[in-house]
């Protein structure tokens, strides 16, 4: 069975978007087993926090790296992507060793897709993340 790891772009308990998801792991019950990422403890990027790797950013990758797929569940934040996501994806496109930083990273080679509860601001959302992540199915 695949894993699917499942990134809700809102942090509020209840959003649209977390709705959302929780209908997509109905959907897929017993075809494949999903999972949440929490990335609430995530810390601003700042590439002095790179070395050593923190353990929130190392359990983060970590369930990145186990994942068959990724499906982001986003809101519109100001016709984009919102800070936490984008924050969050800075630090999973980093080399994973960082004496290779052209090197693979946890994101690498992962299927990608998003859907999005939104009152508008649609098309510029799923523009943002294909710029940010040029594999990303929408």
């Amino acid at each position: 069975m695949k894993n699917i790891l499942f990134i809700v772009g809102s942090l509020r308990k209840g959003s649209f978007n977390h709705q959302l998801a929780e209908e997509a792991e109905k959907m897929l019950a017993d075809k494949a087993n999903v999972s949440y990422l929490d990335y609430s403890k995530v810390p601003v990027f700042n590439q002095d926090l790179e070395s050593p790797v923190l353990p929130v950013l190392a359990e983060v990758r970590e369930q990145v790296l186990a994942a068959d797929a990724i499906w982001i569940f986003s809101p519109v934040y100001n016709f984009s992507i919102p800070g936490p996501v984008k924050n969050l994806l800075d630090w999973l496109s980093r080399a994973l060793d960082l004496s290779d930083p052209s090197g693979p990273s946890a994101l690498q080679d992962k299927i990608v897709t998003m859907s999005s509860v939104a009152n508008g601001g649609h098309n510029q959302l799923f523009d943002a993340y294909k710029e940010l992540l040029p594999f990303i199915r929408t």
